[in-house]
């Protein structure tokens, strides 16, 4: 089950980083370095399967979410979103591509399902199962569902999706992390603002 789990975090993992100030030997297998690889082929199928393990107790090692162009939308190669990298956060150890994305149209590279960058949502769930890093830096692999929803002052409901093409007779909520445009054409767009303190 270990090793499940831990597959399911490399493929799925942006990048791993070593904490800011700290030494930290890069060499994949170095004893204490908390950083290990292997890669199994399976000639048969054919298959290379490389597989990175961070040792979750290590302070010096972070798992960080990236997407292309730093916003909710886009589609860019794994080596430029590390370059978009705040050099602050610390230097990039070990990176996998692991997302799937819408491929083409005004939402290229929505992801297709949930995506929390430094905290910030900016793709909603799917339903089906998702990795994320919770608030006390603990990960998760499991079927999440969006429960999100407007309540109208006349007690009426409508779900709504984040940042993801508005379907026909629907409602969705654009962050700023789509960029200047919801790159929607017709219906009916509210801007939500910030008024004395409360949202």
């Amino acid at each position: 089950m270990w090793m499940a789990k831990w597959f399911l975090v490399v493929r799925l993992l942006a990048v791993v980083l070593p904490s800011c100030g700290q030494s930290f030997c890069a060499h994949a297998g170095v004893p204490d370095s908390g950083l290990s690889y292997t890669n199994y082929r399976v000639a048969d199928v054919p298959w290379s399967i490389h597989v990175i393990r961070v040792e979750r107790s290590n302070s010096q090692l972070q798992i960080h979410s990236t997407h292309a162009g730093g916003g909710a939308l886009g589609l860019s190669t794994l080596s430029d979103q590390i370059k978009l990298l705040d050099s602050r956060q610390g230097t990039p150890v070990a990176a996998v591509n692991g997302d799937y994305y819408k491929r083409d149209g005004a939402y290229a590279g929505d992801p297709r399902g949930l995506q929390i960058v430094d905290g910030e949502l900016v793709s909603a769930p799917a339903g089906g199962v998702c990795f994320w890093i919770d608030a006390l830096g603990q990960p998760h692999a499991t079927n999440v569902l969006s429960l999100f929803q407007i309540i109208w002052p006349n007690g009426a409901t409508n779900l709504f999706g984040l940042n993801e093409e508005r379907p026909l007779n629907s409602v969705e909520l654009y962050t700023p992390a789509l960029g200047l445009s919801t790159h929607t054409a017709g219906g009916r767009e509210l801007i939500l603002e910030q008024t004395g303190g409360s949202a």
